[in-house]
């Protein structure tokens, strides 16, 4: 076996010091600086009137950035509008009318009831008072035979006979009135039972009143829901921002005609901004949540913007067409983003390419 010289010793010495320094010291990543855009499109179609902001404006949460044409829709509001007065009117109407009448056919039916109870009761107290006189009258009767035969006998006197037969002739008058008495509270029964019955028939009529008011507050119920339709149609001529932030494109002028869905103004807050890059799968294992990283773009070569690890895709993809990474050679790569914590008079802008780096220790 073959010794190793002393040159050889100090060659291979050589090759272990080169291969032991060039352990990395810190990852870097490919990217560019993005932010959760929203777009703001045009709900209805129709023609800008005024625009209210330019590319760079900020704007607060709500600003009006602009509008729409809304002369028709106003148009139309105002027609249902006065649909909706006009029905409800009519149904008010209708819930007063019922209201009276269900308040008269209430007084009405218990002064009915009152009548017919009080003229039963007095028919009562009339038929005991005839049946008491004609019991009387009864033995009346039986008198009067006994006097008349007595007086023919001379007995008794023709006064005698004659109180007697008036006294017949008085109770068969009072019994008499009575009855006619009897028949005019029976007529009173019978008037305030048809009343009570008329009252009834007057139930129905408000039925038939309660399922017209039913049907007309359905009516009034459509239209307000078409009057709420079109406040809809008109909120939606104002075009507004969803966040607080920066429009960063503006994609109509005023006067312009648009039609519906076409997005007419991006904006960003530029305070939330993040650096999206790719890492190769050989990779991953250096970088982790929550790491301290720093971002820089060909625009300010000599500034770095401090950041932080917030995200690590867990499925793999292929490298976009747009990122060059080092390890070009690498097809699998995993999406990283990194928040920034700060962005300085907002010099950083979506879109722009950026380099990121992570110190390894």
């Amino acid at each position: 076996m073959r010794k190793l010289t002393g040159q050889s010793l100090l060659f291979l010495l050589i090759v272990l010091l080169f291969s032991c320094g060039k352990e990395e010291k810190a990852l870097y990543l490919s990217g560019r600086i993005e932010g959760d855009e929203y777009d703001i499109g045009a709900k209805i179609g129709g023609k800008v009137v005024e625009v209210r902001v330019e590319e760079g404006k900020e704007v607060r949460k709500g600003e009006v950035l602009a509008k729409l044409d809304s002369k028709e829709l106003e148009a139309k509001l105002r027609r249902a509008e006065a649909v909706v007065r006009s029905l409800r009117e009519k149904l008010r109407a209708l819930e007063v009318k019922r209201e009276l009448l269900v308040k008269e056919l209430d007084i009405n039916l218990k002064a009915s009831v009152k009548r017919r109870e009080v003229a039963r009761d007095e028919l009562q107290g009339l038929e005991h008072t005839k049946r008491e006189l004609e019991v009387r009258k009864e033995k009346l009767l039986k008198d009067l035979k006994r006097f008349r035969e007595l007086f023919s006998k001379g007995v008794i006197p023709q006064s005698k006979l004659e109180e007697i037969e008036t006294e017949v002739g008085s109770l068969e008058e009072r019994i008499r009135a009575l009855g006619k008495a009897m028949e005019e509270l029976r007529k009173k029964v019978e008037l305030a039972e048809l009343e009570i019955e008329l009252a009834r028939e007057k139930r129905k009529e408000i039925e038939a009143l309660e399922k017209e008011i039913a049907s007309l507050r359905e009516r009034v119920r459509e239209a307000e829901a078409g009057v709420e339709e079109v406040r809809a149609l008109l909120e939606d001529t104002i075009l507004r921002s969803p966040i607080e932030g920066t429009v960063v494109e503006k994609f109509v002028e005023e006067g312009e005609v648009v039609p519906p869905g076409k997005v007419l103004f991006t904006v960003v807050n530029l305070d939330e901004l993040y650096f999206k890059g790719y890492l190769p799968e050989t990779k991953l294992g250096l970088l982790r949540l929550g790491q301290e990283a720093y971002v820089k773009v060909d625009s300010f070569p000599e500034r770095k913007f401090p950041a932080v690890v917030s995200y690590i895709s867990d499925r793999a993809e292929f490298t976009p067409k747009e990122v060059q990474t080092k390890e070009a050679r690498v097809k699998q790569v995993f999406a990283v983003k990194m928040r920034l914590k700060e962005n300085p008079g907002h010099v950083l802008k979506p879109g722009m390419p950026a380099e990121a780096y992570v110190e390894l220790r």
